[in-house]
């Protein structure tokens, strides 16, 4: 049976090794590992699955905020999903998507409001992702836009929002 915890320290080897081997060692190069910048990711909302002591899958949230465009509404608490991997030899097992349904509960009982990730639409959109929320966001050295998607954890946080995603320290999370 797979269970969902924390992620402790003593998971960020066999962690990383994850990530490696679903995104392959130029992973750290893309728009979204630029867009987190320095910042850690928020600590109750980095979850890995587990089963029989081996780690089959993480995900990640790191704070994020709009730059917004004149005229925009501004949205408060938002997050940027990712990385979520599982072990290829484990796709298809229902690990991210038990991932995502639990991390997305535990950001709304933390306050979150929306989240925004960048990755395939057809994956992602079967969690509610849609880039339809989040069409007036521009993510920085994202060269497919289209990739962009949100999800409102609190239905009409991303309404009326535009501008740049920018990353946002902790403290600016709610």
């Amino acid at each position: 049976m797979t269970t969902i915890r924390l992620q402790t320290a003593a998971d960020l080897a066999a962690v990383e090794q994850l990530l490696d081997a679903a995104f392959g060692s130029a992973r750290k190069s893309k728009s979204a590992y630029a867009l987190r910048g320095d910042n850690d990711p928020v600590a109750a909302l980095s979850f890995v699955a587990v089963k029989a002591a081996e780690i089959l899958g993480c995900i990640r949230f790191t704070p994020v905020s709009v730059d917004a465009a004149p005229g925009s509404a501004k949205v408060e608490g938002l997050l940027l999903l990712g990385p979520l991997a599982v072990e290829p030899a484990h796709h298809g097992q229902g690990i991210g998507q038990s991932l995502v349904d639990h991390s997305l509960a535990e950001a709304a009982a933390l306050g979150y409001r929306a989240t925004i990730l960048i990755g395939d639409p057809a994956y992602y959109g079967r969690f509610g992702f849609d880039h339809a929320l989040v069409e007036g966001i521009t993510v920085p050295a994202e060269a497919a836009q289209s990739r962009v998607q949100g999800h409102e954890i609190v239905p009409g946080a991303l309404a009326g929002i535009s501008g740049t995603l920018v990353s946002a320290p902790p403290a600016t999370k709610r």
